[in-house]
């Protein structure tokens, strides 16, 4: 008789994860989990799951460490990782936005990094999504304008 090796199946915890177990449970097998604990047991032992990070799901992947997981398609544009989407489950919408304290008085980020290049300020940002904000901020007029400024 032939042995499979087992397959590791990396799913998300957090916000997830409720989600996931349902998901799981609806689709094909029960969900085991023993409180306080990020191992999850399927009815199939053949396949060994953890709980992780969800931004952490497509390096791991990526690197072989997880046969297969399960995470938003933000977090694989963010990584950049060198991974195959299989499926859309279509759970776990997400929305990046920009927002600002209520006393600044932009209309717009074009508005805020316009104001900030004339004073010559440090525009700090702070993001999960470094890549995605770094591109989004790039992708602005007044940014663009600063820039090709500072160029020539």
């Amino acid at each position: 008789m032939i042995k499979i090796a087992s397959v590791k199946f990396a799913i998300p915890k957090g916000s997830l994860e409720e989600a996931t177990f349902k998901l799981l449970e609806n689709s094909w097998t029960k969900v085991n989990r023993k409180s306080r604990t990020y191992r999850v047991y399927l009815d199939d032992s053949e396949i060994k799951v953890k709980m992780l990070r969800p931004q952490e799901i497509p390096n791991l992947v990526a690197d072989g460490l997880y046969d297969v997981g399960i995470t938003g398609k933000d977090w694989i544009n963010e990584t950049k990782s060198d991974v195959e989407p299989l499926v859309d489950l279509e759970y776990g919408k997400i929305k990046l936005v920009i927002a600002m304290p209520d006393n600044y008085r932009y209309k717009s980020l074009d508005d805020m990094i316009l104001d900030y290049s004339k004073k010559k300020k440090v525009l700090r940002i702070s993001s999960e999504y470094l890549t995605n904000a770094s591109k989004f901020i790039k992708s602005c007029k007044s940014y663009k304008n600063d820039m090709a400024q500072r160029i020539l």
